[in-house]
């Protein structure tokens, strides 16, 4: 578990690096975007937020692999998303109501 965990983090730290390595996303002719969102929600809100955000990003991975296995690879990136949904943490929240 543990060198999962090291695994993992450490892709995170390398997409986050990344996202922010460029300056100006307009010059590479690419879309960038990040926020983070706060969210007072129930345990069952949350589940059905995070549902309802997968879904929307399942159907447009689906639709641009339907697109490439098609042929129509013009103009095409490999975009990536990444999305936490988690109780905001303790740590952090301290911070913030200092």
């Amino acid at each position: 578990m543990q060198a999962w965990r090291r695994h993992a983090s450490a892709w995170v730290h390398e997409m986050v690096d990344a996202f922010y390595s460029t300056p100006d996303a307009s010059d590479e002719g690419t879309v960038r975007a990040a926020d983070d969102v706060p969210m007072q929600l129930t345990k069952d809100e949350a589940r059905q937020a995070a549902s309802e955000v997968f879904a929307v990003l399942k159907k447009w991975s689906d639709h641009g692999r339907g697109r490439v296995h098609a042929g129509d690879t013009d103009g095409r990136s490999l975009y990536l998303a990444l999305l936490t949904v988690q109780p905001y943490p303790e740590r952090l929240w301290e911070r913030q109501r200092d």
